[in-house]
């Protein structure tokens, strides 16, 4: 007898102990579907269904050519990573698969798995059988170890629960029904019983019936397992009333599953080649023991801290000659910053004189401004008394901006309350802006508290601040309202650092080792190997975290960080 086409489209489980015929059952069933031009993907962890591709004696071709994906016999290999790009590839084609997992270990596997069931939920396309065999490795009852297997277990159930409406029709194949996860087991529509000793195993059957089932029959069914013939299965499908007691038959290919289907003789232990091996595996395992590492570091260290300490000679001809290297180098660098920099102060001057006599700007190219003919030294900034122009024009990119000067509030002038604290943070840092969570870690508040979000407002709508790309600035009414109280602001490196010291909790030490290893960028780890911290742990990581979002340092390369430039005054 064969099943009826309407099992066909229902999700089945194959249940039933080692030897008891189920491989064989769910193969008449794949060439069954495949004979009638359906899709089918198998899950093979046990290397066995290769065989389906030839004929009875291992030596011609069948009719049936599935892509084998892994394993021994495979058309393309596999590994962990490939889970999801075979899961779309099955789902949108019109090929049968054979996915062969048995060469990889139990993390890759799950890793796979994982990744190909949820690719095959958003993509698959038309009615497709999936016979997963061992189905209790993939969706495991009990407690799983890791997250890894969580999400494998998650993923296997919702193929069950999820698939038949995107044309998915699940076999599930056990071998332990006790170890199969109760929500894919009680998804199943379909059982096919084979025989079963272990007295869990059958109560997983009765387990079933109880939810799908006529009690009072199961009773006669789980009576019988233990007793059942090699190919022969109780088929119960209660919603189209079936219930059969059947024989299936051989399938039509090649058993791939006997012990000597294609067997390579096997050749003796080489007791010499073995000893070698396990030789080389020992003193791999001994250079990389982390205890015995940690004693030698531990031994090494005290031996250096013993040793006399060299004595240099600072009138050895080599290290006058260092010396006088180090010394020049460092000249001609400030020279060449010397002259950066004054350019620009000279040229800011300029600038302040011209507005200040209301003079129509003069573009100057700042790539071929020259200071050599100046002493810079005698350049100051703008007087305080000098005229403020009252009409203000918007600056060319290229134009350095004034700072603010200091005086008494102008007729009309904002109004300020308690808003007046981080206003003025922004006027002294005029013309430089802050972005908002900088602003707002200076003036003491949380970025995303009712009383920030507040005053931020208030101080925009009066038009004392305005935001430009992620940077806020004082506007020159801002500037006028603030009047003299300006706010002294930090001028040096060490100043910077201080004052963020003193607004940011916990940062201090990181943000210290950051500064003495300036230019040098740090990975995490290194980071907090100085630290003596774990880079993976939730303190480090928050503390890093409260640098990056107050832009104090940056990170020129993927994992490689250091402090701000801006911090440093290089820009």
């Amino acid at each position: 007898m064969t099943i009826p086409a309407a099992v066909l489209e229902r999700h089945i489980g194959i249940l039933g102990k080692t030897g008891s015929g189920k491989s064989n059952t769910a193969k008449t069933i794949a060439e069954r579907i495949m004979f009638e031009g359906g899709r089918v993907c198998v899950i093979d962890p046990t290397g066995t269904w290769w065989g389906i591709r030839l004929r009875p004696d291992g030596a011609k071709k069948s009719k049936f050519e599935p892509v084998i994906f892994g394993g021994n016999h495979a058309d393309i290999p596999i590994a962990g990573e490939h889970g999801a790009a075979v899961g779309e590839a099955i789902a949108t084609a019109s090929s049968s698969a054979i996915i062969d997992t048995r060469l990889m270990t139990v993390g890759a596997r799950t890793k796979f798995f994982t990744a190909f069931a949820e690719a095959l939920l958003r993509t698959n396309s038309g009615p497709l059988h999936l016979i997963i065999d061992e189905a209790h490795l993939f969706a495991p009852q009990g407690r799983v170890n890791d997250p890894q297997s969580g999400a494998m277990v998650g993923a296997a159930n919702n193929l069950v629960s999820l698939g038949r409406g995107i044309g998915l029709r699940i076999i599930l194949i056990s071998q332990r029904p006790a170890k199969l996860h109760k929500d894919s087991l009680t998804q199943i529509e379909t059982l096919v019983a084979m025989r079963l000793i272990a007295p869990q195993d059958r109560k997983a059957i009765d387990d079933w019936i109880g939810e799908w089932a006529d009690p009072g029959k199961g009773k006669e069914i789980t009576a019988s397992l233990a007793s059942l013939p090699t190919g022969t299965a109780w088929v119960w499908s209660p919603e189209i009333d079936l219930l059969e007691k059947v024989t299936f038959p051989l399938a039509a290919t090649f058993d791939s599953g006997k012990p000597s289907a294609h067997q390579q003789a096997l050749e003796p232990i080489d007791v010499k080649s073995m000893g070698d091996r396990l030789d080389t595996i020992r003193q791999e395992v001994l250079a990389n023991d982390p205890v015995r590492l940690r004693r030698e570091i531990a031994a090494l260290q005290a031996k250096l801290a013993a040793a006399p300490k060299a004595e240099i000679d600072e009138r050895d001809p080599r290290i006058q000659k260092l010396l006088q290297d180090a010394w020049a180098d460092g000249c001609a660098t400030g020279e060449e910053r010397g002259k950066t920099v004054g350019a620009a102060v000279a040229l800011a001057a300029v600038r302040h004189a011209l507005d200040a006599l209301r003079i129509p700007e003069i573009v100057v190219d700042t790539a071929d401004a020259t200071v050599a003919a100046t002493d810079l030294r005698s350049i100051r900034e703008p007087r305080p008394t000098l005229p403020r122009p009252t009409a203000t024009k918007q600056r060319s990119v290229n134009q350095i901006p004034e700072k603010p000067i200091s005086g008494q509030p102008a007729s009309g002038s904002i109004d300020l309350g308690a808003e007046r604290k981080p206003l003025a943070l922004l006027v002294g840092a005029y013309p430089a802006g802050y972005t908002e969570a900088q602003w707002a870690s200076l003036a003491g508040f949380k970025r995303t508290g009712g009383t920030w979000g507040t005053y931020k407002s208030r101080l925009r709508t009066k038009g004392a601040v305005e935001q430009r790309g992620d940077l806020w600035f004082a506007t020159q009414a801002g500037i006028d309202a603030i009047g003299g109280d300006i706010p002294d602001m930090p001028r040096t490196p060490e100043e910077r650092i201080a004052m963020w010291k003193s607004k940011v909790p916990g940062i201090g030490p990181m943000l210290d080792v950051f500064f003495r290893c300036y230019p040098m960028e740090l990975t995490k780890e290194a980071l907090a190997s100085h630290l003596n911290m774990a880079a993976t742990g939730g303190t480090f990581g928050t503390y890093l975290s409260r640098l990056r979002s107050n832009g104090l340092i940056e990170e020129p390369e993927r994992g490689c960080y250091r402090i701000s430039s801006a911090i440093m005054g290089d820009i």
